[in-house]
């Protein structure tokens, strides 16, 4: 695992000191692991951690993450160095796995920056005038002096109206933006002349198919086949003691099978607990331990140790997360720290590339409906529940997804503004200011299930999900690997299968269960419940309301519509549904985010 900085001052000397500090907002930090290369007088260049930096031939290179295929492990900057020395820029999409990268060509003064497919790995700028600096996060960007820190407006009305945060280029800090994923960026450092430009778009099929179990057993085969390769190449890149983060669902469970198959060590499982029965996921996870015969490791997340470690959670994080679920990966991540676990597998991604969720049954449903497959429909929908149920979801979610984004901006803010009556309390700048944050959509034909599990895996939440589990992985100072959004094979795989083979009998993930059958335990295959990363956050809220208005206070009301949300803060703190709890958590992660970044 690295964290890199880099700063390009074309008018002056960048102070090594400041840079150097920059990297000090890390608990673990040792100065002697953080590598600075070698360049020009106006610029400095540096990565902390396992110094996956280089400098050969005028060509410097850091580089975060792992390329599976690659022949040497933790060579790859070496590589990228000889590759473009060789034949200049080539073609990323041949890249398999998680990474991101700047390569600064000294003689031709210019720098070229990528990012793998889905955005594991992330990528920051900040530019202003003839100053250029990039980083593998933004808090980095922060600690230099000339940053101004600040809020973006945009990005503040995107977080609370939108649920989108880190997912464009805005951050919530002004001025610093993200590279996105499979996009690659080339800046003149002597013009000052910069592009930035997809690498790679992901082709899938469209349609949804008819089922035939020849064809079903043949893709199961083959699903199993990428998978069982995709840890297999992990298993000998990292070369360390198999390790996995299991919750007892689908998703971790195959993982956790995967790797014991395809390794002759014991393997380790580590857990989020919880005592309180209605989150409690671990008698699962327990099933497939006892299974496997693993050495089981739990921790047990709670409201004490939320108060305790919320600050630096928080700041670990760089951005406000939209549940206190993101710190049940805080808890462990730390755990796998404290027990020697150098390196976990985690099963982000597979819900996105699978069809996983809720929302991705209606799209399944109207493909069978044009395709006049009337006994699968009714199928599908028996398997829902009564028909009413079926019809009533199929019709919400049309209104969330298809009719709502098809309306005018102002319908879209005033229809926001009544069902969610919490954005009262941002400042009414904000709100006033960013209507056009909405986007209408066209009529670009029928969103196929494909199409949508396309869209949401590459433009929707997967790389914010992803972003907190490496900002977790990199504060424990612990590398992860998340095969279901790092492997191209397995991607492009699954893409090109008909959407009918997803969902079967309302199971999602159909393929994916199927595929693995054999290694699960029983009650793991027959599992058909699904809790994600659920944690008490009502109780949680209302016991941490005293410290949120504490940090309230101290601030100005730039942000927020202060006057108000004091006045009504007890009512604020009374949701009238479990949901709304979730939206009140929003508002103590930016409050205390603002806070502590000081901005």
């Amino acid at each position: 695992m690295s964290r890199w900085l880099a700063i390009f001052d074309q008018q002056g000397r960048i102070p090594a000191a400041d840079c150097r500090r920059a990297f000090e907002v890390y608990p673990h930090f040792q100065s002697v692991q953080l590598t600075e290369l070698p360049i020009s007088p106006g610029s400095w260049m540096g990565i902390w951690g396992n110094g996956a930096g280089t400098h050969v031939s005028g060509i410097s290179v850091l580089f975060d993450g792992a390329v599976y295929t690659h022949d040497e492990p933790g060579k790859e900057a070496d590589w990228l160095a000889a590759q473009y020395h060789r034949q200049g820029r080539f073609d990323l999409s041949s890249l398999n796995g998680r990474w991101s990268f700047l390569l600064h060509d000294r003689s031709a003064q210019s720098l070229w920056l990528a990012r793998d497919r889905v955005g594991v790995k992330p990528l920051y700028y900040w530019h202003e005038g003839h100053r250029w600096v990039f980083a593998s996060e933004p808090k980095l960007i922060l600690e230099l002096p000339f940053v101004e820190r600040a809020f973006d407006p945009e990005a503040v009305f995107d977080y609370f109206v939108l649920s989108k945060v880190d997912t464009q280029r805005e951050t919530l800090f002004k001025g610093i933006r993200q590279l996105l994923p499979a996009h690659e960026l080339t800046v003149d450092l002597r013009s000052g002349q910069w592009e930035e430009k997809r690498f790679y778009s992901l082709p899938f099929n469209p349609g949804v198919g008819r089922f035939k179990e020849s064809e079903a057993i043949s893709w199961q085969y083959e699903i199993r086949e990428k998978l069982d390769s995709a840890v297999k190449l992990r298993l000998q890149y990292h070369d360390t003691p198999p390790a996995t983060f299991l919750s007892g669902g689908l998703d971790s469970s195959v993982l956790a099978c995967l790797l014991r198959s395809h390794s002759g060590e014991p393997l380790t499982a580590l857990t989020a607990s919880y005592r309180e029965a209605e989150f409690a996921e671990q008698h699962w996870a327990k099933i497939v331990v006892d299974h496997l015969g693993a050495q089981w490791l739990q921790t047990f997340p709670t409201i004490e140790g939320l108060r305790e470690d919320l600050a630096d959670f928080i700041f670990s994080q760089d951005t406000p997360t939209f549940s206190a679920g993101t710190y049940s990966q805080y808890c462990l991540f730390r755990m796998a720290r404290k027990n020697g676990v150098p390196f976990v597998f985690d099963g982000q991604g597979a819900d996105a590339l699978f069809a996983g969720h809720l929302p991705h049954l209606p799209p399944l449903w109207r493909d069978l409906f044009r395709s006049g497959q009337w006994r699968a429909l009714a199928r599908e929908w028996k398997a829902f529940g009564p028909l009413w149920k079926a019809w009533t979801y199929e019709r919400t979610h049309w209104m969330k997804y298809d009719l709502l984004p098809s309306t005018p901006p102002f319908f879209q803010h005033l229809f926001k503004r009544w069902y969610f009556p919490e954005l009262q309390y941002l400042h009414p700048d904000i709100l006033a200011l960013n209507r056009s944050r909405y986007e209408t959509e066209t009529d670009r034909g029928p969103k196929t299930l494909n199409d949508t599990l396309q869209n949401g895996y590459f433009n929707g939440p997967l790389s914010f999900l992803l972003k907190c589990v490496d900002r977790a992985s990199a504060w424990a100072g612990v590398e992860t690997c998340t095969p279901y959004s790092d492997d191209s094979d397995l991607m492009e795989t699954v893409f090109s299968i008909p959407g009918i083979y997803k969902i079967r009998n309302g199971t999602r993930k159909w393929l994916l269960r199927e595929s693995c059958r054999d290694i699960l335990p029983p009650d793991t295959y027959h599992r058909q419940d699904k809790m994600g990363l659920v944690t008490p956050n009502n109780a949680w809220m209302a016991q941490l309301r005293p410290l949120m208005r504490a940090y309230l206070e101290e601030q100005d009301d730039g942000l927020f519509n202060k006057k108000k949300l004091l006045a009504e803060y007890e009512q604020f703190f009374d949701p009238k549904s479990p949901l709304e709890n979730f939206r009140i958590y929003k508002y103590l992660s930016m409050v205390i985010w603002r806070s502590i970044y000081k901005v």
